[in-house]
């Protein structure tokens, strides 16, 4: 159903689907669900492959060798060139820890598997690095791609050989990969399905099995384009970053890309509006926009975490330059290059990768160094003490799942004797243990501490605030705690009470009523129990950020700092204590703010904050310190005393 010649609304959809995703990355609260936009282009690329395929199968003129070369002169060029500019400017401005990461990435995306290594290698851990920092990232969509170009022209000229299966074939790859890619998602492997292939591959083949498909009328087309442009936006608006993703949710942009090429095999208003000259000319610098999007926004929140409305525009800006001089100047000049097949692969691709195979050598060797281990770099970093998760403080217990051992024994308890005092909660609650060591020092009790991450602290069904990988441990968690509770006179409740409300919102939990529940049968047997405030978030800055100094004279992370904002869901933690008998609320924003800003740093250079919602070990000790000093803090100094008995 291709119709022939060069159809300019195809220029006009690669234009909506780069817009939707630069859009989403740049700031993903004006498009929740932008990152559809990568599912449009798979559906465009497995239409147009295999269009030129048969094409070319019906005139005779097929050859692997020529299919390749095609290729290899429209993508290699221009992902080089974006690779070895992030690889270098990587070794000038990263840490070596994530030069290495960015070294061995940049080889994947060489060697066409940047969605393999990130599936297998990328730190999805509840404290690792931001993703959004990964200046190669976004390869890995690059790598699907590629891999279906190893695997489609074979598996199409079997078919077109055999006309009969071919429809039947492709329906039932396509059948097959959506159900194999919701297995996944049903069963939690999330960024196997998100990133790999065979989750994938009925996209692409939804694009390939439209050629094949008989020409639509007029009329059709008049009613597709605008069903089509209602999924991809009604998809791009409705989910979001914590949809499970592709599987199913992944169907209606895929059905809705097809039906806009459907649609432009006639000349219509949409297809029309999709031909536009602006609109063109950002489908044909799409390819280099998407190459060059990612690495700048990675670098900006590197050094500056969530980026302002002056930042963003900046980064669109600078991405939009660089797309369109790598447009000119890379992709349009080599595209037309008049090589072989032969001289193609060794010039594209062999060289490039032999050369990038060295640089990487060379890093790794190093450490992540590279020409910096032979400076006083090294010297000085080491110098330069890193803030740690406030988890890493000894018998400091915080899991994915909370064991029976963790609440038995002395493995989790800080100071010497029988625990009466317990702090619980998810992270938010182990990144107070310098705090409550610092009070239960004070007042001469030990105490013991238990957290899961990413659980909201709760006796029932956590499904409303939990969701993926999370949500099993935390209910495994809940059983095991659920006893141990009762023990303890004075029991600290901590968690990302925010974050879990807002997904309440979202599912139809009612946070503010569960926790009542809780804390009412907590107390009901003369439990104390203090609900603590959230800390100030840090927007801005992350733990690591004075080392990150080093490489950047012009970045002061000392100033940083962010403001003193409170959650909605703190007046809802306040109403609960003065309700519930046995029940206070603590916060230690006067121990860590003045009245309007929160540094992010002690006075001495000291990291207080980890990463940008967790005090880091050495800040939870120090505004412990600062906390027990002041007159709220002797006053739960005398609480705790006067609470717990022996």
């Amino acid at each position: 159903m291709q119709k022939s010649g060069y159809r300019t609304d195809i220029d006009g959809i690669r234009a909506l689907a780069v817009l939707l995703v630069v859009i989403f990355h740049i700031n993903e609260n004006l498009i929740p669900g932008g990152f559809v936009g990568v599912d449009v282009f798979f559906v465009i690329s497995g239409y147009l492959i295999t269009g030129n395929i048969l094409r070319d199968y019906q005139r005779g003129t097929f050859t692997f060798s020529e299919f390749y070369r095609r290729r290899i002169r429209r993508i290699l060029p221009a992902m080089f060139t974006v690779t070895f500019v992030t690889l270098i400017a990587g070794t000038l401005l990263l840490l070596p820890e994530d030069v290495n990461q960015l070294a061995l990435s940049s080889l994947a995306t060489a060697l066409s598997g940047a969605n393999i290594f990130f599936t297998y290698f990328l730190d999805t851990s509840y404290f690792a690095a931001d993703s959004a920092t990964i200046p190669l990232l976004h390869m890995w969509s690059l790598g699907v791609e590629e891999q279906f170009y190893f695997l489609w022209p074979v598996f199409l000229i079997f078919l077109l050989g055999r006309a009969r299966w071919l429809l039947t074939a492709l329906a039932s790859l396509i059948v097959a990969s959506l159900a194999f890619g919701e297995w996944q998602l049903r069963h939690e492997q999330f960024e196997w399905a998100y990133y790999m292939l065979p989750s994938r591959a009925f996209q692409l083949a939804a694009g390939g099995t439209l050629v094949f498909m008989p020409q639509i009328s007029r009329l059709a087309a008049m009613l597709l384009a605008p069903s089509g442009l209602l999924l991809v936006f009604g998809s791009a608006f409705l989910l979001a970053g914590s949809s499970p993703f592709p599987g199913l949710n992944a169907v209606p942009v895929t059905i809705g890309a097809a039906a806009i090429l459907a649609s432009g095999v006639h000349t219509t208003p949409f297809s029309t509006a999709l031909s536009v000259r602006p609109l063109r000319f950002v489908g044909l610098i799409s390819y280099s926009l998407y190459l060059w999007h990612w690495p700048v926004l990675a670098f900006l929140r590197y050094f500056y975490g969530e980026l302002d409305a002056l930042q963003q525009v900046i980064a669109f800006i600078v991405m939009t330059s660089l797309a369109v001089a790598s447009y000119f100047l890379v992709e349009l000049p080599f595209r037309h290059a008049a090589f072989s097949f032969r001289k193609s692969f060794i010039r594209f691709a062999v060289m490039p990768t032999a050369t990038l195979a060295l640089i990487v050598v060379g890093l790794v060797t190093t450490d992540g160094y590279g020409p910096y281990r032979y400076t006083d770099y090294p010297k000085r970093l080491a110098n330069l003490p890193e803030a740690r998760a406030a988890f890493s403080i000894a018998q400091t217990c915080q899991r994915s799942a909370i064991r029976v051992t963790d609440t038995e024994g002395d493995g989790c308890v800080i100071g010497v004797g029988e625990p009466r005092v317990l702090l619980y909660g998810d992270s938010n609650a182990t990144h107070y243990i310098g705090v409550i060591a610092a009070l239960a020092r004070e007042a001469g009790v030990p105490f013991r501490n238990y957290a899961h991450s990413g659980c909201v602290p709760l006796n029932s069904d956590p499904s409303p605030y939990v969701t993926g990988r999370y949500l099993q441990p935390c209910v495994d968690s809940q059983q095991v705690v659920a006893s141990d509770l009762m023990q303890y006179d004075l029991i600290f409740l901590a968690a990302a009470w925010g974050v879990y409300d807002k997904r309440a919102t979202r599912s139809g939990g009612d946070l503010a009523g569960d926790l009542k529940a809780f804390v009412t049968a907590l107390t009901a047997n003369g439990t104390q129990v203090v609900l603590i405030d959230t800390v100030p978030a840090q927007p801005h800055v992350d733990g690591r950020c004075g080392r990150k100094m080093l490489k950047i004279n012009a970045l002061d992370c000392t100033r940083l700092g962010g403001l003193n904002t409170i959650p909605d869901f703190i007046s809802d933690l306040k109403t609960i204590a003065k309700e519930i008998p046995n029940t206070s609320f603590l916060s230690l924003r006067s121990s860590i703010c003045d009245d309007r800003t929160c540094p992010a740093f002690h006075e001495d250079g000291t990291a207080l904050y980890f990463d940008r919602s967790h005090l880091s070990a050495e800040g939870s000790r120090k505004i412990g310190e600062r906390f027990v000093g002041s007159s709220e803090g002797l006053k739960m100094v005398d609480f705790i005393k006067s609470t717990v008995s022996y």
